[in-house]
Protein backbone atom coordinates (compact mmCIF):
# COMPACT_ATOMS: atom_id res chain seq x y z
CA UNK A 1 0.00 0.00 0.00
CA UNK A 2 2.54 2.53 0.90
CA UNK A 3 4.74 1.83 -2.85
CA UNK A 4 1.21 2.02 -4.44
CA UNK A 5 0.82 5.69 -2.66
CA UNK A 6 4.09 6.65 -3.47
CA UNK A 7 3.45 5.27 -7.29
CA UNK A 8 -0.29 7.52 -6.90
CA UNK A 9 1.78 10.62 -5.40
CA UNK A 10 4.27 10.67 -8.22
CA UNK A 11 1.93 10.51 -11.17
CA UNK A 12 0.11 13.36 -9.73
CA UNK A 13 2.89 15.36 -9.75
CA UNK A 14 4.11 14.01 -13.26
CA UNK A 15 0.66 15.04 -14.30
CA UNK A 16 0.62 18.65 -12.39
CA UNK A 17 4.35 18.96 -14.16
CA UNK A 18 2.80 18.49 -17.39
CA UNK A 19 -0.40 20.80 -16.86
CA UNK A 20 1.42 23.78 -15.74
CA UNK A 21 4.18 22.77 -19.11
CA UNK A 22 0.97 22.99 -21.30
CA UNK A 23 0.12 26.44 -19.69
CA UNK A 24 3.45 27.73 -20.41
CA UNK A 25 2.96 26.82 -24.03
CA UNK A 26 -0.33 27.88 -24.71
CA UNK A 27 0.78 31.04 -22.88
CA UNK A 28 3.67 31.40 -25.60
CA UNK A 29 1.54 30.72 -28.16
CA UNK A 30 -1.48 33.64 -27.60
CA UNK A 31 0.45 36.73 -28.72
CA UNK A 32 0.90 34.75 -31.98
CA UNK A 33 -2.84 34.38 -32.07
CA UNK A 34 -4.49 36.69 -30.55
CA UNK A 35 -3.07 39.79 -28.68
CA UNK A 36 -2.51 42.96 -30.87
CA UNK A 37 0.97 44.21 -30.55
CA UNK A 38 1.43 47.61 -29.27
CA UNK A 39 3.80 50.55 -30.18
CA UNK A 40 5.84 50.97 -27.35
CA UNK A 41 6.38 47.29 -26.59
CA UNK A 42 6.59 44.84 -29.62
CA UNK A 43 7.79 47.95 -31.75
CA UNK A 44 8.30 51.67 -32.15
CA UNK A 45 7.91 54.19 -34.80
CA UNK A 46 10.70 55.66 -36.36
CA UNK A 47 10.01 59.72 -36.70
CA UNK A 48 10.95 61.70 -39.68
CA UNK A 49 12.26 58.66 -41.46
CA UNK A 50 13.80 58.97 -44.93
CA UNK A 51 12.59 55.48 -45.55
CA UNK A 52 9.26 55.84 -44.79
CA UNK A 53 6.50 53.94 -46.73
CA UNK A 54 9.23 51.75 -48.12
CA UNK A 55 7.71 48.45 -48.48
CA UNK A 56 9.20 45.39 -47.31
CA UNK A 57 11.69 44.30 -44.44
CA UNK A 58 15.23 45.57 -43.97
CA UNK A 59 17.33 43.92 -41.52
CA UNK A 60 20.63 46.05 -40.63
CA UNK A 61 23.27 43.37 -39.46
CA UNK A 62 26.44 42.06 -38.93
CA UNK A 63 28.34 38.25 -39.26
CA UNK A 64 30.03 39.35 -36.14
CA UNK A 65 27.32 40.02 -33.99
CA UNK A 66 26.40 37.29 -31.91
CA UNK A 67 22.84 38.72 -31.80
CA UNK A 68 22.43 38.47 -35.26
CA UNK A 69 23.51 34.79 -35.43
CA UNK A 70 21.02 34.37 -32.39
CA UNK A 71 17.82 35.66 -34.55
CA UNK A 72 19.33 34.02 -37.83
CA UNK A 73 16.87 30.79 -37.57
CA UNK A 74 13.98 33.63 -37.33
CA UNK A 75 15.03 36.04 -40.16
CA UNK A 76 15.12 32.82 -42.45
CA UNK A 77 11.90 31.24 -41.48
CA UNK A 78 10.30 34.49 -42.00
CA UNK A 79 11.21 34.54 -45.54
CA UNK A 80 10.59 31.34 -45.69
CA UNK A 81 6.83 31.73 -44.26
CA UNK A 82 6.57 35.15 -46.33
CA UNK A 83 7.93 33.93 -50.08
CA UNK A 84 6.61 37.32 -51.59
CA UNK A 85 8.22 39.40 -48.61
CA UNK A 86 10.61 42.47 -49.88
CA UNK A 87 13.29 41.13 -47.33
CA UNK A 88 16.67 42.65 -48.00
CA UNK A 89 20.13 42.98 -45.88
CA UNK A 90 22.37 45.69 -44.92
CA UNK A 91 25.60 44.68 -43.21
CA UNK A 92 27.02 47.15 -41.16
CA UNK A 93 30.56 47.74 -40.46
CA UNK A 94 30.20 47.26 -36.12
CA UNK A 95 28.52 44.74 -34.16
CA UNK A 96 31.38 42.45 -32.94
CA UNK A 97 35.20 42.52 -33.67
CA UNK A 98 36.27 42.43 -36.86
CA UNK A 99 33.01 43.85 -38.29
CA UNK A 100 34.37 45.78 -41.35
CA UNK A 101 36.19 42.60 -42.76
CA UNK A 102 32.40 40.63 -42.17
CA UNK A 103 30.95 43.55 -43.94
CA UNK A 104 33.46 42.72 -47.05
CA UNK A 105 32.67 39.16 -46.95
CA UNK A 106 28.90 40.48 -47.44
CA UNK A 107 29.82 42.34 -50.17
CA UNK A 108 31.75 39.80 -51.81
CA UNK A 109 29.02 37.17 -51.08
CA UNK A 110 26.78 39.30 -53.11
CA UNK A 111 28.95 40.38 -55.57
CA UNK A 112 29.21 36.30 -55.55
CA UNK A 113 25.20 36.17 -55.83
CA UNK A 114 25.90 33.79 -52.88
CA UNK A 115 23.47 34.33 -50.70
CA UNK A 116 23.03 30.64 -50.00
CA UNK A 117 26.47 31.18 -47.80
CA UNK A 118 25.27 33.51 -44.79
CA UNK A 119 24.67 30.71 -42.92
CA UNK A 120 28.51 29.13 -44.00
CA UNK A 121 29.78 32.54 -42.88
CA UNK A 122 28.01 32.72 -39.27
CA UNK A 123 29.23 28.98 -38.32
CA UNK A 124 32.30 29.81 -39.41
CA UNK A 125 32.61 32.97 -37.09
CA UNK A 126 30.26 31.74 -34.26
CA UNK A 127 30.53 27.96 -33.92
CA UNK A 128 33.75 27.38 -35.83
CA UNK A 129 35.72 30.43 -34.00
CA UNK A 130 37.43 31.44 -36.91
CA UNK A 131 36.48 34.75 -37.27
CA UNK A 132 38.19 37.06 -40.60
CA UNK A 133 40.74 39.43 -39.56
CA UNK A 134 41.87 40.24 -43.23
CA UNK A 135 41.05 39.82 -47.04
CA UNK A 136 42.63 36.46 -47.30
CA UNK A 137 40.89 35.29 -44.71
CA UNK A 138 38.03 35.78 -46.73
CA UNK A 139 39.56 34.72 -50.13
CA UNK A 140 40.47 31.75 -48.44
CA UNK A 141 36.63 30.96 -47.02
CA UNK A 142 35.50 31.33 -50.44
CA UNK A 143 37.96 29.46 -51.85
CA UNK A 144 37.15 26.74 -49.55
CA UNK A 145 32.95 27.04 -50.87
CA UNK A 146 34.49 26.34 -54.47
CA UNK A 147 35.21 29.92 -56.28
CA UNK A 148 38.31 30.13 -58.13
CA UNK A 149 41.30 32.22 -56.29
CA UNK A 150 42.08 34.46 -59.12
CA UNK A 151 37.88 35.19 -59.02
CA UNK A 152 37.89 36.43 -55.89
CA UNK A 153 41.18 38.62 -55.27
CA UNK A 154 40.04 40.54 -58.64
CA UNK A 155 36.40 41.08 -56.58
CA UNK A 156 37.02 41.20 -53.59
CA UNK A 157 38.74 44.70 -53.88
CA UNK A 158 36.91 45.91 -56.68
CA UNK A 159 34.51 48.70 -57.70
CA UNK A 160 31.40 46.67 -57.04
CA UNK A 161 32.73 45.29 -53.57
CA UNK A 162 33.34 48.98 -52.79
CA UNK A 163 30.58 50.43 -53.84
CA UNK A 164 28.23 47.80 -52.00
CA UNK A 165 30.13 48.97 -48.75
CA UNK A 166 29.68 52.39 -49.30
CA UNK A 167 26.14 51.77 -50.64
CA UNK A 168 25.25 50.06 -46.85
CA UNK A 169 27.23 52.35 -44.73
CA UNK A 170 25.25 55.31 -46.24
CA UNK A 171 22.24 53.73 -46.09
CA UNK A 172 22.44 52.76 -42.33
CA UNK A 173 23.79 56.71 -41.34
CA UNK A 174 20.54 58.21 -43.35
CA UNK A 175 18.54 55.61 -41.04
CA UNK A 176 20.86 56.23 -38.13
CA UNK A 177 21.27 53.20 -37.26
CA UNK A 178 23.22 52.59 -33.87
CA UNK A 179 22.93 48.98 -33.12
CA UNK A 180 22.54 45.44 -34.43
CA UNK A 181 20.66 43.61 -34.72
CA UNK A 182 17.85 45.93 -36.13
CA UNK A 183 14.85 45.34 -38.27
CA UNK A 184 12.61 47.91 -39.57
CA UNK A 185 9.46 47.35 -41.95
CA UNK A 186 7.81 49.25 -44.11
CA UNK A 187 10.60 52.11 -43.34
CA UNK A 188 9.64 52.96 -39.86
CA UNK A 189 8.46 50.39 -37.73
CA UNK A 190 11.52 49.46 -36.12
CA UNK A 191 10.97 45.91 -34.42
CA UNK A 192 11.87 45.53 -30.53
CA UNK A 193 14.16 42.57 -31.10
CA UNK A 194 14.43 41.24 -27.68
CA UNK A 195 11.19 40.19 -27.84
CA UNK A 196 11.51 38.07 -30.61
CA UNK A 197 10.83 34.19 -29.16
CA UNK A 198 9.90 32.39 -31.98
CA UNK A 199 9.84 32.47 -35.86
CA UNK A 200 5.80 32.83 -36.07
CA UNK A 201 5.93 35.26 -33.34
CA UNK A 202 8.21 37.67 -36.00
CA UNK A 203 6.06 36.66 -38.68
CA UNK A 204 2.86 37.37 -37.27
CA UNK A 205 4.00 41.13 -35.81
CA UNK A 206 5.78 41.56 -39.79
CA UNK A 207 1.93 40.99 -40.45
CA UNK A 208 0.31 43.33 -38.26
CA UNK A 209 2.73 46.01 -38.88
CA UNK A 210 2.01 45.68 -42.92
CA UNK A 211 -1.15 45.87 -42.23
CA UNK A 212 -0.63 48.93 -40.85
CA UNK A 213 -0.39 52.90 -42.94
Amino acid sequence: MLKLSIFNRRMAWIKSCCFVLAALLLMNSLPVQSQDFAEGTHYSIISDSPLANEAGVTEYFSFSCPGCFAIEPHITALVGLQPKLNFQRVHMPFGGSNAKISQKAFALMESLDGAEHTDAIFSQIHVARKGFRRDQDVIDFFQGLGYERELLEKTINSFAVDAKIRNMNKVGSKMRIRSVPTIIVNGKYQVNVALIRSSAYLSALVDFLNQKK
